[in-house]
């Protein structure tokens, strides 16, 4: 009976830790907690709640993160850092975002280099068919019509299984470090002026961008803005 009852337990024990909270930093830092997600101006946040007490992370500083049954990455949405939950990963991945009903109801497709398109209703046609140009066949199919919103989950497994003919050049896709290294900047300001105590995580990630060539940053920045 005490063999049992032991196995019993470690079985609980087991599970609440498998069905616990927990994000992966872009250090490979994994932190396990409960998490609430927050909108920012500029970018969302990650609260999470443990043993060791609070702690927040911004979505620049985090690689994925993950609950029972859902998962969430930061993209790059609306010229902000956000939480996109996961749909469909692939070579394009679908994503859900928060929208004016603050729920994740928003479609936002993003592609392998990078580029998202959100998922009209009005203009699906012209706005899907330019965004998958690198496959022509399937392009071709959405403006023919032949696919439409309705179809959106066999249009990215038929883009995930095309072989492109032409993706964007490196220097034609946005540089998110770019936003990345703006938004922490301004969130920087705001707690020097109201003078708050630097988060250590906040000094590790300017610290990342020592020895970055800030005018050449500045190029890139420019060329997006032409």
């Amino acid at each position: 009976m005490k063999i049992l009852f032991f196995s019993a337990s470690f079985f609980l024990v087991t599970i609440t830790w498998a069905q616990e909270d927990y994000l992966i930093t872009l250090k490979g830092d994994t932190i396990f907690g409960s998490i609430t997600l927050y909108q920012n101006t500029y970018f969302d946040e990650a609260l999470v709640k443990n043993e060791e007490g609070k702690e927040r992370y911004k979505s620049y500083e985090i690689l994925t993160i993950s609950r029972p049954e859902e998962a969430f990455d930061p993209i790059a949405h609306k010229g902000k850092r956000v939480f996109g939950k996961q749909v469909i990963k692939g070579p394009l991945s679908l994503y859900l975002v928060k929208g004016e009903n603050n729920q994740f109801s928003e479609e936002v497709l993003i592609r392998e280099d990078g580029e998202s398109s959100y998922v009209p209703t009005i203009g699906f046609k012209k706005v899907i068919a330019s965004f998958l140009a690198s496959c022509p066949a399937l392009a071709s199919k959405i403006e023919e019509k032949a696919l439409s919103k309705p179809d959106l989950d066999k249009i990215i497994a038929e883009y995930n299984q095309c072989d492109k003919t032409a993706t964007v050049s490196d220097q034609e896709q946005p540089n998110d470090r770019i936003f990345e290294f703006a938004a922490l900047l301004v969130d920087l300001e705001s707690k020097i002026k109201t003078g708050e105590k630097i988060p250590i995580y906040m000094k590790s990630a300017l610290e990342e961008y020592q020895g970055t060539d800030l005018n050449e940053m500045l190029s890139e920045l420019l060329k997006l803005l032409r």
